[in-house]
């Protein structure tokens, strides 16, 4: 199989079929076998108990009398976690030898949530063992949010924001930084769906994922390109509990939107092989503001399809998946002010100008266990299509057609711990190719190759944990000319070669069980894209007449991290301060001249520095158990260096919650309502060329638990319960993101989401 990428450039999958291959051929005898129960603190045995080996993607459950049992591991050192709601997270380090080993666990009543194993690190650790700062979300608390999107639910992040235009088109923002600064890894792979324009969204549904990973700060050391804000790691879904076969369905329905969104998925397997499919899809129409007006032309929808196969046995643990992607997002422009009302509330088609962006990912991830350790190769091909069909008052302008595709080896050996020290060795290359088939041409067909080695050493010395690391990265990059020169719209050939250097160093402290201290210094870079680079064109949405510039640097930042860490049984305090300093900053600037009657804005450089800091506080008295507080605050100052302000900075937040344990008039059982209050400050830290966003308020309402006691998980939520008018400052459709600073549109008013987990045939 060849896959086209740009005249003369093919990019051949044989290493990603090799290790298929490999995966589904090898059978050696079978592993070891984990089992073990699970009690309580009062020595009674706990069913529904889930037990999981997250680098392993295996789990299971305890039954009735606390038993559990998982057969055919391979055979070596493993980190097996124990949770239940209400209790502490357990995560225990298991060797596998010979048959096995059985275990026996006591879980401890804990109302404060506690942290699962980290996958987003060489070694598999806890969040408490990690130096650099870390977030996540599980399924539950991304399903069950009123977000519309993905990238919606992650905002509730401490420092973790998003840039929007309407509903439908949003991608993250990590203490300030986006795009091609942050980094999306999905199954162990870069998740590249061209995000070098803001209206060009992250593109990505929940659909089969058991959670997300955030990385704040550079991580580049162990990601390469693009991590130089953080990084989103999408964890996939568990595979089926050894020799059963499950399904499930997700059903929400938005009130705002009109929207549905629907998903069903089916797993099994037996003696050491999984299968999984899941397939859904979703649509919604325009949205309302706080006034009940139409935002018109913030309609999308879409569907997903994924299958993936798996094998595991004493030596082999190999994953193959496949996913499909179509989507239509509707595009809101300026002149869209002019006439909300001439379409229905119900509308779904697309007749304006709109992104439609599809995609084919197939992914391969291997890990080989030997006495010396342990090989991990991840692979894959990712197939990403962007097309933008102009409205009818813009058809002049021709419509955009983009085909990137990515392909991407990352092979590693991590050695087994010996003297309190673990070594990671590795190397990345990853090859991409953009192609143009469209009539407008704004980034020209170009190729791209990015080799790297690297090394980790992590070693424990009493209470102390110590991480280092270090990178070494090829960047090239080439792109073909286009148009004619000397005339508008020229794109000559370019070639360029970066060679940066990255690294880590970081710091964990372990001062009690519930206290620990952290400080991290990471280094992060990426090369210019390609819009920056070169483009020469007409800018889609806002009109503006964008001009690269060949002769940029590679951005490189280096940042300190400090972060606060104590969780006890009933009371969890975090805080973290940071300070980002960014050589070469690159960003977009007015000119003052035209084209066409356009506007044209240059790709200009300047240092820049960021500093802030999160902190949370969730807390529970022992008196009055059934109720819980969560307080969360996030503060950032982005300027260049000559002390101007840095542009499509978030606001400062801050989110206050009460939450009350109960049953619902016997409609959800082990319940919940939970009231929040969420602050956003006034944004007057302001660049050249934005105008001043005024602080908002919005109250939010979540009530749900098992729906009339049985096994479906159902909420019910209210966002901006009191319909708030207001404006986000990353909105790109607020006063002032247009030529005419008069026109824009308020965000989301009030929406009312239904959501529900119906579990189907065992699980």
């Amino acid at each position: 199989m060849i896959l086209p990428t740009k005249p003369g450039v093919r990019l051949g999958i044989l290493p990603a079929l090799i290790l298929i291959i490999f995966g589904a051929m090898a059978h050696p005898p079978s592993g070891a076998k984990l089992s073990g129960t699970v009690r309580n603190e009062t020595g009674e045995a706990m069913a529904g108990v889930a037990i999981y080996l997250a680098e392993l993607n295996l789990g299971a459950e305890s039954d009735a009398s606390g038993h559990f049992e998982i057969p055919n591991l391979p055979r070596g050192h493993h980190l097996v976690e124990f949770s239940h709601i209400g209790y502490k997270t357990v995560v225990r380090p298991v060797d596998l030898a010979g048959k096995g080993a059985e275990l026996q666990i006591d879980l401890v009543t804990s109302p404060v949530p506690s942290h699962p194993v980290v996958v987003s690190a060489p070694y598999q650790r806890t969040p408490e063992q990690t130096p650099y700062t870390l977030a996540r979300l599980d399924r539950g608390e991304i399903q069950f949010s009123p977000a519309i999107t993905l990238t919606e639910a992650l905002t509730r992040v401490p420092g973790i924001s998003q840039i929007s235009t309407g509903t439908g088109i949003t991608k993250p923002v990590i203490r300030g930084l986006h795009g091609n600064r942050v980094l999306t890894v999905f199954e162990g792979f870069r998740f590249d769906n061209q995000q070098w324009q803001d209206e060009h969204g992250l593109g990505l549904a929940d659909m089969g994922i058991r959670g997300v990973e955030v990385v704040k700060g550079p991580a580049s050391m162990q990601y390469g390109s693009d991590a130089m804000g953080g990084v989103i790691n999408l964890i996939e879904e568990k595979n089926a509990p050894p020799a059963q076969t499950v399904s499930d369905a997700n059903v929400k329905i938005d009130g705002n939107t009109l929207g549905l969104v629907l998903d069903a998925g089916l797993k099994g397997g037996s003696d050491g092989f999984f299968w999984k499919l899941r397939g859904g899809g979703e649509s919604h129409a325009d949205y309302l503001d706080g006034d009940g007006t139409r935002i018109p032309n913030t309609r999308f929808n879409g569907g997903n399809a994924a299958a993936g196969l798996g094998w595991v046995n004493n030596r082999l643990v190999s994953n193959l998946n496949y996913h499909f992607s179509f989507y239509q997002f509707g595009f809101v422009e300026q002149n869209e002010v002019l006439k909300p009302g001439e379409e229905e509330r119900f509308g779904r088609e697309m007749e304006e100008a709109y992104h439609q962006v599809y995609y084919h990912l197939l992914t391969s991830q291997s890990t080989i266990f030997t006495r010396k350790g342990r090989i991990k190769v991840d692979a894959g091909v990712h197939l990403n299509n962007r097309r933008e069909q102009e409205g009818p008052e813009e058809q002049a302008l021709g419509n955009l057609n983009m085909q990137l595709n990515t392909f991407s080896v990352n092979p590693r050996y991590l050695s087994p711990e010996k003297w309190h020290s673990e070594i990671s060795i590795g190397g990345q290359a990853t090859f991409q190719g953009n192609s143009n088939s469209g009539e407008r041409i704004i980034i020209p067909d170009a190729a791209t190759r990015e080799l790297a080695g690297y090394a980790f050493l992590r070693h424990q010395v009493g209470q102390f944990v110590f991480e280092e690391g270090l990178r070494v990265n090829q960047y090239h990059l080439k792109t073909e000319e286009t148009g004619i020169p000397d005339s508008i719209g020229y794109m000559p050939l370019l070639e360029k070669d970066y060679q940066p250097v990255s690294g880590a160093l970081g710091l964990v402290f372990n001062a009690t069980a519930d206290l620990q201290l952290k400080a991290n210094f990471a280094m992060g870079y990426r090369a210019p894209n390609l819009a920056e680079l070169a483009s020469n064109g007409l800018h889609e949405g806002t009109l503006n007449y964008e001009i690269g510039d060949p002769d940029l640097a590679s951005e490189q930042n280096r940042e300190l991290d400090v972060d606060l860490n104590y969780h006890s049984a009933f009371f969890a305090l975090e805080g973290s301060f940071f300070r980002n300093a960014i050589d070469n900053y690159i960003y977009l600037s007015p000119t003052g001249e035209t084209r066409f009657g356009f506007p044209v804005y240059r790709f200009l450089q300047s240092d820049a520095t960021l500093t802030g800091g999160e902190a949370s506080l969730n807390w529970r008295l022992p008196a009055v158990p059934r109720w819980s507080v969560r307080n969360s605050f996030s503060a950032l100052v982005g300027k260049d260096s000559e002390d101007a302000y840095l542009p499509l900075m978030p606001a400062n937040r801050m989110r206050h919650s009460l939450r009350w344990d109960t049953d619902l008039w016997r409609l959800f059982r082990g319940g919940f309502v939970e009231v929040e209050w969420a602050h956003t400050f006034q944004q007057d830290k302001l660049a050249a060329v934005e105008n001043k966003t005024p602080g908002y308020d919005l109250i939010n309402i979540d009530m749900g638990g098992r729906l009339f006691g049985g096994k479906i998980t159902a909420h019910l939520l209210v966002s901006n319960l009191l319909g708030e008018k207001y404006f986000d400052h990353l909105s790109r459709i607020k006063p002032g993101a247009f030529s005419d600073p008069t026109v824009g549109f308020h965000n989301m008013g009030r929406n009312i989401t239904f959501a529900m987990h119906i579990p189907i045939g065992g699980e």
